[in-house]
């Protein structure tokens, strides 16, 4: 099996994302959306407001992670602060948005 880096992609003034690898191993800086079920452009509810410093969380061959911050605020109001680990890609979701 192939090692190689993932990325997760997020367009938000279009509310979608999909799932990417590096197109060269040596040159990681140069992603392709996956030509699969995982590439596929999904959309997230017109009603799903997402705020994020990085569009996108790369996820390595030896289970690290890029750090990801992203708020995410929806109809009612409430925003939600949803992180995770580097080292083990654990998600938490905080149900307020630290500044």
């Amino acid at each position: 099996m192939e090692q190689t880096i993932h990325r997760i992609d997020f367009d938000v003034n279009n509310n979608e994302y999909w799932v990417s690898i590096a197109k060269d191993p040596l040159n990681p800086e140069k992603f392709i959306r996956l030509n699969n079920k995982f590439g596929r452009m999904r959309k997230f509810s017109p009603n799903i407001v997402l705020e994020c410093a990085k569009p996108y969380a790369a996820f390595y061959p030896d289970g690290t992670a890029d750090e990801l911050i992203m708020y995410v605020s929806g109809a009612d109001g409430e925003i939600y602060t949803l992180t995770n680990k580097e080292t083990t890609g654990y998600v938490k979701i905080f149900n307020y948005r630290k500044e």
